[in-house]
């Protein structure tokens, strides 16, 4: 959750995480191999049923998943 925060804004943050995953190693694993994630972003609509927004979120997430992972997807 990034309260006050723009998709934009969030899709940066999700990049910087994508980017510092993907920069270390994981310790004690042979042949070195690093940690993805897959992320679902989206706004947050106070008139939207919150049991939506968290099928959005995890539908985007699934989607992700299915899209080759290590992505982030906005809905």
């Amino acid at each position: 959750m990034l309260p006050a925060t723009r998709v934009e804004q969030a899709r940066a943050v999700a990049q910087r995480v994508h980017a510092a995953l993907a920069d270390r190693a994981l310790p004690g694993v042979e042949p070195p191999r690093v940690m993805t994630v897959s992320m679902g972003l989206s706004n947050f609509d106070p008139l939207r049923p919150l049991d939506q927004t968290l099928r959005a979120l995890d539908d985007a997430l699934y989607t992700a998943k299915h899209e080759g992972r290590n992505r982030t997807v906005v809905v």
